[in-house]
């Protein structure tokens, strides 16, 4: 009694501790009257930025990596619209027919499909770029920022462009309204011919310049397009590595010169950004998928990195986030952006903590798949294995026995070892997890030998596994997570902070079995079970810490679930209602919480998204799911070790016929518990984008206990011949 007294004490202080944690971002909003200056210099990297020296050498101004992705995968016209319309976009490079106003034949078939004027500059395929993000699950607004500036009697203007054989100006889609309009600029009167540069077009930064002078007297927001670099970069095909160096130098040099005389024209409270709004096609072959961004605030000292409330990581942004750091500077109010404003943060060595941050993340990145699939077969085949065992189970040598129930419990520890590799600190991710996962099986063995019961070795790792993760989500940022292979990856952005559907179910499943575990050998509490559960389903929702809306769900269905089973209630359709009103009860404090944060989280965003769009958002979030579902079901190898779960379980329902019936009547409290992580299963396939992810992680934490506690019951065992 005394030692369960102890425990609810630690449980309760745990609460009340992360209860407590908060995380501040501070948002800078210049002063009225400043002006902001965008220069896209697409396909440079980080090392380009860096070797520019009005960048790279400067002692003030603050430098980030950005997510480049769109609504359908990457390209540089969906980044380049990204960043202007607040949301992920899809556009193609055909759909941005920007011309001026002087080609009247444009302007009137321009005037024919819109049946509105042109403006100086205007796009011809507005209609198209509507209609296709009109289907897109982001609801993203063509010309959203363009459009807000207006408004608010912000003027705009663009000049350059990327013309090659045809003419391309990526720009126009930061700065256009919504019916593909732009105020001023100068798009067509800014390049040379020059048989020595790629497709024999150059930029005149001459004439740049002198049109820069132009548009900064009269506008608040130029938008300057450097076409070069990306021109470079698509022709790079056609030339030796000696003529495409050579070239490229040259290149940033007349890059480094024009920025240096735009920051001359600068007034004290303007703000300049440089952004490639794409890697170069080397670059992001390589797996460097995330795009350099600068920015300077002439009436600021320092150096520094960019964050934002989008990723909570520092040194990295997303290309929604520069559309809501324009609309935060001018105060603007968006409703229609799902970005973040831009936050700048102080660091001593920018440059040198940015490019390990992109190291570490391109080598995660490139290990990920070939390491989680392998993983994935492992623990397939370990339980393939088992079944055979069983299959010849009075043929097999006990020690082989013990060696695969020993295998199993690995299976539920490399989980661990892939959350704890960031610890390590080697360069290398594949020695780091060598390493992590030797020492952890070296540890596990040694505890297994000390510890013969195979419950409790199975719940001190699953034990372990709950009390890291959930420290790692409320105590340390999610350090571990983000670090982690069974985390997420910032390349592909569907996720930055929180916890991911991997470990969300990891979570369900090691934290249900644990307290299942417990039960079994010190008899159930509710003194016990009720905070227990309360500190996971808090931790996991809130938005500061876990913030998994579709997790939060999950795990408050599964703990409902055990807490009524374990108390002898019988489970009906009114404790069904009662389940659901709770979660949504749970779902709705976890909101009001989110909305008193000043950085809101996904829970928050999607709710105003409902409030501003209607129901037809919450329609777009049900078929998202689905789709991404039946995505990962034909693709993903954690359909298959979900698939071959089901499998294996429906057989030991039937064969040998009463053996699974009677060993949940043997461990009753853990009976309940393997219940309630399939509640969790199902429940988690249903309503997360990768669900089939938490269902197969989650599931393990029941196979790998009941085939354990079969192979331990030789009474009962020749698997599939009884």
């Amino acid at each position: 009694m005394k030692n369960k007294k102890i425990i609810s004490i630690i449980l309760f202080v745990f609460l009340i501790q992360v209860f407590a944690q908060s995380l501040v971002f501070a948002e800078n909003k210049a002063p009225k009257n400043e002006k902001l200056i965008i220069i896209t210099a697409n396909r440079l990297d980080l090392e380009d930025f860096k070797s520019i020296n009005s960048i790279g050498e400067s002692n003030q101004g603050y430098i980030g990596l950005m997510n480049i992705r769109g609504a359908k995968g990457t390209n540089d016209a969906s980044s380049y619209a990204s960043i202007g319309w607040g949301r992920k976009s899809y556009v193609l490079n055909k759909d941005l027919t920007f011309f001026d106003y002087s080609d009247v034949a444009k302007s009137n078939h321009y005037k024919f499909t819109t049946k509105e004027e042109p403006s100086k500059i205007s796009n011809l395929n507005i209609n198209t770029l509507i209609q296709t993000n009109s289907e897109s699950d982001f609801g993203a607004i063509p010309g959203n920022l363009g459009e807000i500036a207006k408004k608010n009697d912000l003027k705009i203007s663009v000049i350059g462009n990327s013309d090659k054989e045809e003419p391309l100006l990526f720009s126009g889609a930061i700065a256009m309204d919504t019916f593909g309009r732009i105020n001023s600029g100068n798009i067509d009167d800014v390049n040379i011919v020059d048989y020595e540069a790629p497709y024999s077009i150059r930029t005149d930064y001459d004439k740049l310049l002198i049109s820069f002078r132009e548009q900064y007297k009269s506008s608040d927001i130029v938008v300057i397009e450097l076409g070069d670099s990306y021109r470079l970069d698509e022709y790079k095909k056609m030339m030796t590595d000696s003529a495409y160096e050579e070239y490229k130098g040259t290149l940033i040099n007349r890059i480094d010169s024009f920025i240096s005389n735009v920051e001359n024209e600068l007034s004290k409270n303007d703000s300049l950004m440089v952004v490639s709004p794409f890697p170069s096609l080397e670059n992001y072959k390589e797996g460097y998928r995330l795009s350099p961004v600068y920015i300077l605030n002439e009436n600021e000292e320092g150096l520094g990195v960019l964050t934002s409330a989008s990723t909570r990581r520092d040194g990295v942004i997303s290309n929604i986030d520069i559309s809501a750091y324009i609309n935060n500077r001018f105060e603007l109010i968006n409703p229609e952006i799902s970005g973040k404003p831009i936050v700048e943060k102080q660091y001593e060595n920018p440059w040198t903590f940015l490019e390990a941050e992109n190291q570490k993340i391109v080598s995660l990145s490139s290990v990920r798949i070939p390491v989680l699939y392998t993983y994935a077969v492992f623990e397939m085949c370990v339980w393939i294995l088992t079944l055979i065992i069983g299959l010849f189970y009075a043929k097999v040598p006990k020690i082989i026995i013990r060696a695969v129930k020993f295998i199993l419990r690995i299976t539920l520890l490399i989980p661990l070892v892939i959350l704890i590799i960031p610890i390590f600190k080697f360069a290398d991710v594949i020695y780091s997890l060598i390493i992590g996962l030797l020492f952890l099986t070296g540890g596990y063995a040694i505890i297994s030998k000390l510890i013969k019961n195979d419950l409790n070795t199975i719940a001190i790792l699953s034990g372990l596994t709950t009390i890291i993760l959930l420290f790692d989500m409320a105590v340390f940022n999610q350090f571990l997570i983000k670090n982690s292979l069974l985390g997420y990856d910032p390349i592909i952005g569907a996720r930055f902070y929180g916890i991911g559907n991997e470990y969300m179910g990891v979570l369900v499943g090691a934290s249900l079995i644990t307290i299942s575990i417990f039960f079994e050998k010190f008899g159930f509490k509710n003194i016990i079970l009720l905070p227990f559960a309360l500190a996971v389903v808090f931790i996991m929702g809130n938005p500061m810490m876990g913030a998994n809306v579709g997790g939060t769900i999950t795990i408050s269905a599964a703990f409902l679930f055990l807490i009524l089973k374990s108390n002898g209630v019988k489970i009906d359709i009114k404790k069904i209602i009662g389940i659901f009103v709770a979660i949504v009860l749970i779902v709705s404090f976890m909101a009001w919480m989110d909305f008193n944060n000043e950085n809101r989280s996904h829970l928050a965003n999607t709710i105003l998204t409902i409030i501003n769009t209607g129901p037809s958002a919450i329609l777009q979030i049900i078929i998202r799911k689905i789709s991404m579902n039946i995505q990962l079901i034909s693709a993903s190898m954690w359909s298959r070790v979900l698939i071959l779960a089901i499998i294996l379980m429906v057989m030991l329902f039937y064969k040998p016929f009463g053996v699974l019936k009677k060993l949940c009547q043997k461990h009753p409290y853990i009976a309940n518990g393997w219940i309630a992580i399939l509640v969790g299963s199902v429940v988690g396939f249903m309503v997360n984008d990768s669900g089939v992810v938490a269902a197969a992680t989650s599931i393990s934490y029941v196979v790998v206990p009941m085939l354990v506690l079969l192979l331990n019951n030789s009474d009962d065992i020749n698997f599939l011949k009884k």
